[in-house]
C-alpha cells in the first residue's frame, strides 16, 4: 500500500512474499525481514516480494526473535525471553548492549545497497599483484574475463587453480565513501569454491596499509551479507578471502565469488548519494548524516588539510541534547600504542606556573580529562564533540 495514497477504504495489493506467512516485517537497504508464524526470522530480497521466490530462512540460529526494527546499518531482534539481539553474521545474533538502545528508539534511515561500477576496480594479468591476489588463466577464462572487474559487472571473480587461502580484491570508489555494510555470493553450483572466512578492509591509498572494517562468514552459493559495527570512511576497499568451504579437504582447490555489492551508510536528506572525486576541496563524504562519520586514521596531522567531512543533521526533537568541547590539548607521542606526553607549563617560560612536577598527574592529564568525558558519557549522552583546536603540541 501506498502511504500517500492510503485513505480508510483503500484496498491492499497482494499478498506477496511467497513461502512465509509473518506478522512483523522490517526493511534494511534493498532487503526484508519477516517474523514468521514460526516464530522465525525470514529474508527475502525487495525486489523478489511479488514473485514466486521463497524467502530464506531461518536466520537466527542463535536467538529466538519475536520482532525487531532497524537502526542505521544494524538489525536488532526483541527475543522471546525479553532481550535485545543484534544480526552480527548471517545466521548469527549477539546480545545487544544498552547503548544502541537509544539509537533504536529514535529510528534512523536504512542503508542504501550501492550499483557496482566496473570502473572500481581491474581484471587483466597485468592487474594481478595490484587489484587481485589472483585471476584464473585457464581452458575456462582468463585474467580479462574472471578477473575483479567482471564480478562488478555481473559476472564472477575466479582465482587460479590451488589459489583457496588469502586471496583478494581491491576496490577504488573514484571517492571517499561511508559504508555500512557489505554483501557476497558464492559459487553457484560449486559449493566447496565458496569463500568462507571474509574479512572487509579499508586504506588510505591503493596499497593500503589495510585495517578490519567488519570479518564474517560465506555463506555456500547464497548470499552472506555483514554490517560494519560502524558505518566507515574510506576510498579504497578490499575483500580479503581467507579461505573456502572447500579447503577443509572436499577437493575444491580454487576460489569463486559471483556476487558482490557495498551498502552506502544512511543519508536521510540526500536520497541518492555519490562519490565525489579525490580534489583538494572535496568533501570527505556526500549527503546528510544523523552521527559524524569519521574517516580513516591519517598518517599524518595534516592529510585532511582543505578537506570537509559530509553535512550531519540534527533532526531530532527529543531532548536535552548536550555537546562536550574541548581545546588546547595535545603532546607527542614517543612510541606508538604509548599515551601522549603533555606539554609542561611548569617551566623558565611560564614563570606564574611554576611547580613541582606531579606523577600521575603532569604525565598523564590528557588520559585524565578523557576518563572523566567517558565517566560523563553515559548520563549526559553527547550528540558530538567539539574540538576547538590549539591541540598541536608541541610545535
Amino acid at each position: 500500500q501506498s502511504l500517500r495514497n492510503m485513505t480508510a477504504s483503500s484496498p491492499w495489493a497482494g499478498p506477496f512474499c511467497a513461502g512465509a506467512r509473518v506478522k512483523s516485517i522490517a526493511v534494511a537497504g534493498d532487503m526484508l525481514f519477516g517474523v514468521g508464524l514460526d516464530d522465525e526470522v525470514h529474508l527475502q530480497a525487495l525486489s523478489a516480494v511479488g514473485s514466486s521466490d521463497k524467502w530464506d530462512g531461518s536466520i537466527a540460529l542463535d536467538a529466538s526473535i519475536s520482532s525487531f526494527t532497524i537502526a542505521g546499518s544494524n538489525v536488532y531482534g526483541v527475543g522471546v525471553d525479553g532481550k535485545v539481539y543484534r544480526q552480527v553474521a548471517t545466521s548469527k545474533w549477539e546480545l545487544a548492549a544498552r547503548g544502541p538502545m537509544r539509537d533504536v528508539a529514535i529510528g534512523q534511515s536504512a542503508a542504501r545497497w550501492l550499483k557496482n561500477d566496473p570502473t572500481w576496480s581491474r581484471s587483466g594479468g597485468d592487474d594481478v599483484g595490484l587489484w587481485a591476489s589472483a585471476i584464473a588463466d585457464d581452458n575456462w577464462g582468463t585474467p580479462a574475463s574472471e578477473g575483479p572487474a567482471n564480478l562488478l559487472g555481473g559476472g564472477r571473480w575466479r582465482t587460479r587453480w590451488h589459489d583457496i587461502r588469502d586471496q583478494w580484491f581491491v576496490l577504488d570508489l573514484g571517492g571517499a565513501m561511508s559504508v555500512a555494510a557489505v554483501r557476497v555470493q558464492g559459487a553457484l553450483g560449486e559449493p566447496g569454491k565458496s569463500p568462507r572466512g571474509l574479512r572487509l578492509q579499508f586504506a588510505r591509498g591503493l596499497l593500503g596499509p589495510w585495517s578490519d572494517a567488519v570479518s564474517f562468514e560465506g555463506a555456500k552459493e547464497a548470499w552472506a551479507t555483514a554490517w560494519l559495527p560502524m558505518a566507515t570512511m574510506s576510498r579504497y576497499w578490499r575483500l580479503y578471502v581467507n579461505d573456502t568451504w572447500g579447503s577443509g579437504g572436499e577437493g575444491e582447490d580454487m576460489c569463486i565469488v559471483s556476487g558482490f555489492a557495498l551498502a552506502a551508510a544512511p543519508s536521510p536528506n540526500v536520497p541518492q548519494a555519490t562519490p565525489v572525486a579525490a580534489s583538494p576541496r572535496a568533501q570527505v563524504g556526500v549527503g546528510c548524516h544523523e552521527r559524524f562519520v569519521v574517516p580513516p586514521k591519517p598518517v599524518k596531522a595534516t592529510d585532511y588539510n582543505g578537506l570537509e567531512l559530509a553535512p550531519v543533521c540534527l533532526n531530532r526533537t527529543q531532548g536535552p541534547h548536550h555537546v562536550f568541547i574541548i581545546g588546547d590539548w595535545g603532546g607527542i607521542v614517543d612510541k606508538e600504542g604509548q599515551p601522549p606526553k603533555p606539554a609542561d607549563h611548569r617551566g623558565d617560560l611560564f614563570p606564574e606556573q611554576q611547580r613541582p612536577f606531579v606523577v600521575g598527574v603532569d604525565d598523564a592529564a590528557q588520559l585524565r580529562v578523557a576518563r572523566q568525558m567517558a565517566a560523563r558519557a553515559p548520563s549526559s549522552r553527547p550528540d558530538y564533540i567539539l574540538n576547538v583546536g590549539d591541540n598541536f603540541y608541541w610545535g
